[in-house]
């Protein structure tokens, strides 16, 4: 059997379970919480004691986090998700990669320009 094909299907398998909601949020990462009943988007960064509040709760919003930091939020465009996304890291000596469509993820070694 194709890897790609069973990774595929363990993806999609993780990403169709559902979680049920404990106390009104959930670890969604290592100290970092989703609070989906909330009126806008909202994370829990337990570490530093922090809430980071997003978009109303009706916009769909990808947000991208980094151990007790949030860099950023980007809003997503209707149709849009984590099984259509590439989501793309360079880095100086590597670019890691997770593609949504085929379900890839890994990373090349990047060698200087010649």
């Amino acid at each position: 059997m194709d890897p790609r094909l069973l990774l595929r299907g363990l993806i999609e398998k993780r990403l169709g379970e559902r979680h049920l909601l404990k106390g009104g949020v959930n670890l969604v990462g290592k100290d970092v919480f989703v609070a989906p009943d909330d009126e806008r988007n909202m994370l829990i960064l337990s570490g530093r004691r922090e809430r980071w509040s997003g978009a109303p709760r009706s916009q769909a919003e990808l947000v991208v986090v980094s151990g007790q930091t949030v860099l950023g939020s980007l809003p997503m465009p209707e149709g849009a998700s984590l099984r259509n996304l590439s989501i793309i890291d360079f880095q100086p000596d590597k670019v890691y990669f997770l593609d949504g469509k085929v379900f890839g993820l890994g990373h090349f070694d990047r060698k200087e320009p010649k």
